[in-house]
């Protein structure tokens, strides 16, 4: 073979490597050619993840997207954000305050449109996602800005399902709820800090249950002194929290669970029936008002200690909402539990 013909060779291999290139890193050894990625992916969807474009602001179907579950990347499928974490930023793009893990997400420097930036690209395929930026909420003050078109979603209604209560020895699950002034709360967080008491309840609107609420304010000085930190969730919305802890004078936190996402993950949802809706409404009592939600559910009333690994110390629950664990009784618990992890 001449010279001629060797030279012809080498370009053709090399113009057929070069058609093949690989557009993102590697995924478990799987690559992805730029032809299987313009096949399989949406003319957005490519411009987004392989050529770092932005999609117009509102335009996104998970700009407003507020169904439970998970957000992947859509590129390599790598899981990126629960919906716990995601909030309305008012800018327009899907915002989340925190990633599934510290992993999944890789950070660089962007210096482009003249801007100093931070990009966030899939750790798994170095697909781009958006920015992150030092404007979000508590508890990390984050707000990862991410394209629609870089995830899938995966719903998941119920993220843990429970035909029975959660009971001592079980792990408590890790939930994001949200407190008076709407920041999101970290429960498992919390519980690494402090041992937790937690109390689930019905609402403000409830008397059974303020009057079991203002009976643990009589005993939350005791519980502090034993380390114990008291947290009472209900689906009230951060406005009724607000109102029931200054009507009562409560000095412990509330949180609002409005979505009973904490509820149904603690085995403790039920549905609310049609002709006790009607009864309720005779009562002037309006679930979805209270809420901000029309899923007609309500926690049963429970009482859990948690020490600082997660794991639940005690449980106490009943279907009847009239009976309620006094303050003294859960004083008691406490003071064993204190003692026993010592």
């Amino acid at each position: 073979m001449n010279s001629k013909c060797i030279m012809i060779s080498v370009t053709l291999v090399l113009a057929a490597c070069a058609e093949q290139e690989v557009t993102t890193v590697d995924r478990t050894n799987e690559q992805f050619t730029k032809r299987e990625l313009q096949t399989r992916l949406s003319d957005i969807q490519y411009h987004v993840t392989q050529e770092k474009g932005t999609e117009r602001p509102y335009t996104g179907k998970y700009w407003n997207h507020k169904q439970l579950g998970t957000y992947s990347c859509v590129v390599c499928g790598q899981d990126l954000f629960l919906s716990d974490t995601k909030f309305d930023s008012g800018c327009g793009w899907p915002s989340y305050f925190k990633p599934i893990n510290e992993n999944c997400i890789t950070e660089h420097r962007d210096t482009s449109l003249g801007m100093v930036r931070t990009e966030v690209v899939c750790s798994e395929c170095g697909a781009h996602l958006g920015h992150v930026f030092p404007d979000g909420p508590p508890p990390t003050g984050l707000r990862y800005c991410i394209n629609s078109a870089s995830l899938n979603f995966r719903s998941n209604e119920t993220p843990v399902a429970h035909d029975q209560p959660l009971a001592v020895g079980d792990t408590i699950p890790s939930i994001f709820l949200e407190a008076t002034e709407k920041q999101p709360f970290d429960l498992r967080s919390s519980a690494a800090e402090q041992p937790l008491v937690l109390i689930f309840y019905r609402g403000g609107w409830c008397p059974y249950c303020t009057e079991h609420l203002r009976d643990l304010q009589s005993v939350e000085p005791n519980l502090r002194g034993l380390g114990f930190r008291i947290l009472a969730i209900s689906p009230d919305r951060p406005e009724k929290l607000k109102e029931t802890t200054e009507k009562d004078e409560l000095t412990y936190t509330l949180l609002s669970d409005s979505s009973m996402v904490a509820a149904k993950a603690f085995g403790l949802a039920f549905e609310v029936d049609a002709s006790t809706l009607e009864k309720y409404k005779g009562y002037g009592i309006d679930l979805e008002e209270a809420s901000g939600e029309n899923h007609h559910m309500l926690p049963v009333p429970a009482v859990f200690i948690v020490d600082t690994a997660g794991t639940i110390r005690f449980a106490h629950s009943n279907p009847d909402y009239k009976v309620r664990l006094s303050g003294e009784k859960l004083l008691e618990a406490a003071r064993e539990v204190a003692m026993n992890v010592q």
